[in-house]
């Protein structure tokens, strides 16, 4: 069974029924890929074969976002339009597909990613209807040259490594006229007391500490020290500041990405004045690509942008699923996740937003 214990699903059971149908079948065919035989990159194949990817919990969870999803729209599945938006290897897509929704979009900012994807995609008969390379913008030029509406956007722990979340949120209602259901889940919740912890661990290591090279990794990926990488591009773009200035600089901007970088140090020898840094203690990104590593934000803050850009938007808990603890402290769990709602986070595994927007105002 591919559902959460206990957990609040919204629409209809036949919705229900179509999608975890649609996760056994699968499920059987992403377990069965012959990785080793494709032509896809290391990283992707190391993704694939963690029980992360290809457990059954993780489809259960991508049949918790579809439904969610799709749950409000009043466009039929088979007319819809939905864009798995930082896709990766493509899971979410491939799902969608699965299930028959009618065009089925894949953006992601790495173009290895794009690549590999794709290629899955073909191998399963399941591929998608385009592959976008880029970012929100990249969406937008496609939807426009294509004239094509999008009625749902969804992406699983891609959230927390977008550079500029609040333009992002910004931006993503003007992607189309129609209607729209938005719905993102990570596992970066700040107020889950484990995760934060280990999230804050992580960090630290990528901020401080070089990163030695591995098949996890993306080939963009900088490996060195945040802080290190920063020292040198902020010593680089201004050899006149001092080492006691590069070393200040580089702390208070992390965070920030190289053009960021740079916009900083030209302000600081105009006025004088060193940049604010940072309130989050632990927060820092890759400064040349700008993906944040397990960014801590406020979910409730990020609503309330959405709000402002006319969706109905709502925060949500994550549920548990496949627990080695078993099915009755995983079942109480989802039980008061259900009941407590956004005052439960500190309990959640992942946090949602759903976003919803009808189009009449258009």
């Amino acid at each position: 069974m591919y559902r959460y214990s206990l957990a609040h699903y919204p629409g209809k059971s036949e919705l229900h029924a179509r999608v975890e149908a649609a996760c056994e079948r699968f499920h059987k065919k992403i377990a069965d890929l012959p990785l080793e035989e494709l032509e896809i990159s290391e990283y992707i194949k190391t993704y694939l074969k963690s029980n992360h990817s290809r457990s059954k919990g993780h489809t259960t969870k991508l049949g918790y976002i579809l439904i969610s999803v799709l749950s409000q729209l009043k466009t039929p599945i088979e007319e819809a339009v939905v864009l798995e938006y930082g896709g990766g290897a493509g899971l979410g897509s491939l799902l969608a597909r699965e299930l028959g929704v009618g065009t089925v979009l894949y953006e992601d900012f790495f173009d290895g990613s794009c690549r590999d994807a794709k290629t899955i995609g073909k191998y399963m008969s399941l591929e998608a209807d385009a592959y976008i390379h880029g970012e929100i913008e990249e969406v937008k030029t496609y939807l426009r040259e294509h004239n094509q509406p999008c009625h749902a956007v969804f992406s699983n722990n891609v959230i927390e490594h977008i550079y500029d979340m609040n333009a992002y949120l910004r931006a993503i209602g003007t992607i189309t006229s129609s209607e729209l259901s938005f719905f993102f889940s990570t596992c970066a919740n700040l107020y889950h007391p484990v995760l934060n912890r280990q999230m804050r661990k992580t960090q630290i290591q990528r901020e401080n500490f070089d990163n030695p090279t591995g098949d996890d990794e993306k080939a963009n990926d900088e490996r060195r020290a945040f802080l290190t990488v920063r020292k040198e591009i902020i010593a680089g773009a201004d050899p006149s500041l001092s080492d006691e200035e590069v070393a200040t600089l580089a702390k208070v901007t992390r965070g920030r990405r190289k053009d960021d970088i740079e916009k900083s140090i030209r302000l600081y020898k105009k006025t004088g004045k060193m940049p604010k840094g940072l309130k989050h203690p632990t927060n820092t990104c890759d400064p040349y690509t700008g993906n944040w590593i397990e960014h801590l934000m406020n979910p409730g803050a990020l609503a309330e942008i959405l709000r402002k850009e006319g969706f109905d938007a709502r925060v949500l808990p994550g549920y548990y699923g496949g627990l080695k603890m078993g099915k009755m402290i995983s079942s109480t769990l989802n039980m008061m996740l259900r009941v407590g709602g956004s005052r439960a986070l500190f309990l959640a595994p992942f946090f949602s937003i759903h976003a919803y927007r009808d189009g009449t105002q258009n």
